[in-house]
């Protein structure tokens, strides 16, 4: 019966020192989360304007880029108030660079997006599903934008949240 009592008192003394290491390293991530819309809302952003970048907090912020097209110039990263989006465009050759200080790493991204003409966020050549959490493990993640239709040339993210969790 002591013995059993013994393996009782290790494995609950066991079971607790697991779930304060597992607390302690929870404690380390930061969730740092924006809407586009309160953010344009915060920060001023006009319709039809272009923003290069967003802070989500004083650690992560989040940069668009892409080339001009034609007479229309660049249209990677203008907003509008329609549908408050932040709108990133395949014939850009647009990318969405998520990145945190130096010092810190990003564990995940999540982007919130409407697709609009088949457009669709790349990692690498993978196609990102709108909501989808893709994991890091790095100081910064650079994402870009396709199509799912080849006969589509303008595809279009139209950012309406990110979330990024960094520690």
């Amino acid at each position: 019966m002591k013995k059993i009592a013994r393996i009782l008192c290790i494995l609950l003394c066991l079971a607790m020192v697991l779930s304060f290491a597992a607390a302690a390293f929870a404690a380390e991530n930061t969730t740092a989360s924006v809407s586009i819309a309160d953010y344009a809302a915060a920060n001023g952003w006009t319709n039809s304007t272009l923003y290069a970048t967003l802070n989500l907090d004083s650690v992560v912020s989040v940069a668009v880029s892409g080339t001009p097209v034609g007479s229309y110039g660049q249209n990677t990263g203008k907003y509008y108030t329609s549908d408050s989006t932040w709108r990133v465009y395949q014939s850009d050759t647009s990318t969405v660079t998520v990145t945190a200080a130096e010092g810190k790493t990003i564990v995940s991204v999540k982007v919130t997006y409407i697709s609009n003409k088949t457009g669709v966020l790349l990692n690498g050549d993978a196609a990102v599903e709108t909501d989808a959490v893709i994991e890091v493990n790095a100081n910064s993640i650079t994402l870009g934008v396709g199509n799912t239709d080849a006969s589509v040339t303008n595809g279009q993210v139209r950012i309406t949240a990110i979330e990024v969790v960094y520690n």
